[in-house]
C-alpha cells in the first residue's frame, strides 16, 4: 500500500504575541489576546490543528519542542517573582492552572500539569517549561522603573508521548503579584514542535485512541 502523503518528518509552530499592559484596580488589563485570572494571573491560549491526521488516522510522534522569547520581560516591583509557564497539552487547560499551582492551601500547590496532583495525566502533557524570575536593577537595559526579570530557575516537564487528538493546546501562563497601577512587558514568544507523523497498526492505533479517551474523561 502507498504512502500517505501526510507521513514524514514535520514542524509546527504557534506564535503568541508580546503583552504590554499594567494592573487593573482588580486584576490584569486584558490585551492583544491575552486573558486575566483572578487578580494575578494572565494566560494565552492557541492550539495546533491536527485535525487532518486525525481524519487519515495517521500518528504524531513528538520528537523536539521548544520555546522562542527574545526580548525583554520587565516591569512590576522588587518583590514576589515572575513566573512564566509555556506548555503544550493534549487536553485543554483551565485558565486557573498556575494559580492553583502557586496556591499553598490547594491540593494542586507545587504541581505543575501532569504531575501527581493534577487531573491531567503525565502522557497528556506534550511539553512544559516553567521559568521563575526575580526582578533586578543591576541591568540597566530599562529605566529604573521598568527593572527587568532575570530567570533563576528553569524546570521542563512534560512526556512527549504519541498524539492522535484533533488539537494540540498551547499556552503561555504568566503570575505576578503587583500594585494596581504597575506595569508589565513580556516579549512576543514562539512554541516550536517538530516531530514524525505515522501509520501505526491498526491494533496499536485503537488501543491509543482508547487510553486518549479514558484520560480526557478524568480531566
Amino acid at each position: 500500500m502507498a504512502k500517505n502523503p501526510l507521513e514524514g518528518a514535520r514542524s509546527w509552530n504557534q506564535m503568541i504575541p508580546s503583552y504590554t499592559n499594567q494592573k487593573g484596580a482588580a486584576s490584569w488589563t486584558e490585551s492583544n489576546g491575552w486573558l486575566a485570572y483572578g487578580s494575578n494571573s494572565l494566560y494565552f491560549e492557541t492550539y495546533i490543528d491536527l485535525a487532518g491526521y486525525e481524519r487519515e488516522d495517521l500518528t504524531l510522534v513528538p520528537m523536539e519542542a521548544a520555546v522562542q522569547d527574545p526580548g525583554l520581560y520587565s516591569g512590576g516591583r522588587l518583590t514576589d517573582p515572575l513566573w512564566v509557564m509555556d506548555v503544550i497539552s493534549q487536553v485543554r487547560l483551565p485558565a486557573n492552572t498556575i494559580t492553583t499551582m502557586l496556591s499553598a492551601g490547594l491540593t494542586e500547590y507545587n504541581n505543575a500539569p501532569g504531575m501527581n496532583a493534577q487531573t491531567e495525566d503525565f502522557n497528556q502533557i506534550t511539553m512544559g517549561q516553567l521559568r521563575i524570575m526575580g526582578n533586578s536593577t543591576l541591568t540597566t537595559a530599562t529605566a529604573a522603573t521598568l527593572p527587568p526579570w532575570i530567570t533563576q530557575n528553569n524546570s521542563s516537564f512534560g512526556s512527549g508521548a504519541p498524539v492522535t487528538v484533533q488539537r494540540l493546546w498551547v499556552y503561555r501562563f504568566v503570575y505576578l503579584v503587583v500594585t494596581p497601577g504597575d506595569p508589565l512587558n513580556i516579549p512576543a514568544s514562539r512554541i516550536l514542535l517538530r516531530g514524525m507523523v505515522t501509520k501505526e497498526s491498526d491494533l496499536v492505533y485503537i488501543q491509543r485512541l482508547r487510553r486518549s479517551y479514558e484520560l480526557q474523561q478524568l480531566v
